[in-house]
């Protein structure tokens, strides 16, 4: 069963379709290390938002939100993948830039590891 854990760094923005998750470094590894971690993890941003994530036996990563409310459910291998982006986007950009770093993950014919009906999320790296 899974534990609550509390991200207060962690703010999600409903952007009509899809969302948006801002999160320091730190924060975004941890989430990505609450995937492994459990089958269920509710993460309670200090807005009173919340993200549930479910493993499924298999399947590619879907992802809903009702205002400031995340579902994320998919398979083991693909919530790992999902993890790593949110990994890569915690390790910030390579080269300077006044633009901030964030990472686009939504459907396109042939994903991987996203379900076609999965909505759009954009992550974006808060500082520190």
């Amino acid at each position: 069963m899974a534990r609550p854990t509390r991200l207060p760094a962690i703010q999600i923005r409903d952007d009509g379709y899809g969302f948006t998750l801002l999160a320091p470094a730190e924060a975004l590894i941890q989430l990505a290390d609450l995937f492994a971690e459990e089958l269920r993890v509710e993460v309670t941003p200090g807005d009173g938002s919340v993200i549930v994530v479910r493993r499924a036996d298999d399947g590619p990563v879907t992802m809903r939100h009702e205002g400031l409310n995340v579902e994320i459910v998919g398979g083991r291998d693909v919530l790992d993948n999902f993890a790593d982006t949110l990994r890569v986007v915690a390790a910030g950009p390579t080269v300077p830039s006044s633009i901030p770093y964030h990472a686009h993950v939504e459907h396109f014919p042939g994903h991987l590891w996203l379900a076609a009906n999965s909505e759009p999320i954009v992550v974006h790296l808060l500082p520190d």
